[in-house]
């Protein structure tokens, strides 16, 4: 996740990995809404999401972009 992107609380978000084995946890979880969002450090921040299957994780937010909107 770049700054650009600005995650905050509230936000639709979907959790995103080019590597296929974490990918794959999350085909029944996306979306998820933001509940939570996190500094741990200047490397690493966390999110915390309500994800739409009723689950709640704590994700490492370079994971984590906004949703696409559709069109």
């Amino acid at each position: 996740m770049s700054k650009e992107d600005n995650i905050k609380k509230g936000d639709l978000v979907v959790f995103f990995s080019t590597y296929p084995r974490f990918q794959k946890d999350y085909v029944s979880r996306n979306p998820g809404l933001v509940i939570n969002y996190r500094r741990l450090s200047t490397l690493h921040d966390s999110v915390t999401i309500l994800w739409s299957d009723g689950s709640i994780t704590d994700e490492h937010a370079a994971f984590i972009q906004h949703a696409k909107k559709e069109k």
